[in-house]
């Protein structure tokens, strides 16, 4: 008689290759961006102009991600819960590249510009309220990181795990809304502000909006605002993701005889 050996197939679970390849690239990328940028050299606003434009690409890659993984789990109902799971953190895995994005508004000679980590950075030692530093600078800096890197780690509990962890993502999404709160209140706001009246009246200047054709406005009101609108999309998908984890069901197992 023949004899049957059971196995559960783990490859009905296995990450995407979005999840396995973006969710390392973009932390990787916002890493190096920040080091570079921390760096004293001009690189650091060439960087910051590279966030302008990159901004609207993250956006979309977001848009096409999600419609792909959803596309996939119609086409593989197997794998369909966790192919739903990745879609619905799409702006999770996406949210360390909101560091290449302006962090805020700031008053300049020639209008209105847009300040990074070098901005905060040289505003560390002025007005010192702890020691040498500025601590309300040196938390805002924390803050945005956190913001950004929360999200990521949400989605790498979700790659890695057959089932997600209530715990771990009811800490996350309070540690995201401790981060979140503060920059949402005194930095994303004016961003998404800023985002909204210059994709209505165009690119700001000295002498105010300078109106261009429709998409020229809507592509620079996004590369003002993705960074926030990252950050706002990640919070909310955190939020959404608790009750979620809370009925979370383990995926269809499927038994292989050998």
């Amino acid at each position: 008689m023949a004899s049957y050996e059971c196995t559960v197939s783990a490859s009905i679970d296995r990450p995407s290759p979005f999840s396995r390849i973006v969710l390392p690239g973009a932390f990787s990328l916002a890493l190096v961006a920040l080091v570079v940028e921390a760096l004293p050299s001009e690189l650091g606003g060439d960087v910051m102009m590279y966030g302008l434009l990159v901004g609207p690409v993250v956006l979309a890659l977001g848009a096409i991600a999600a419609a792909w993984l959803l596309v996939s789990a119609v086409r593989d109902p197997e794998r369909a819960v966790r192919l739903r799971r990745e879609a619905l953190l799409v702006p999770c895995v996406l949210a360390p590249l909101g560091v290449l994005a302006p962090w805020t508004l700031a008053p300049s000679h020639f209008g209105t510009s847009y300040g990074s980590l070098p901005f905060f950075l040289s505003w560390v030692d002025r007005y010192p309220t702890v020691g040498p530093v500025n601590h309300e600078v040196l938390l805002g800096i924390g803050a945005v990181l956190g913001a950004c890197a929360l999200p990521a780690a949400l989605a790498a509990h979700v790659a890695l795990t057959r089932r997600p962890r209530p715990r771990v993502v009811i800490t996350l999404a309070i540690l995201q809304l401790v981060a979140y709160l503060p920059v949402l209140l005194r930095l994303d706001g004016d961003l998404l502000l800023a985002s909204a009246a210059v994709a209505r009246g165009g690119e700001w200047t000295i002498a105010g909006p300078v109106a261009a054709s429709w998409w020229q406005n809507a592509l620079a009101g996004l590369a003002i605002g993705a960074g926030a609108m990252l950050r706002a999309s990640a919070t909310f998908v955190m939020l959404a993701f608790v009750p979620l984890s809370l009925r979370a069901r383990e995926p269809v197992v499927v038994w292989e005889t050998a």
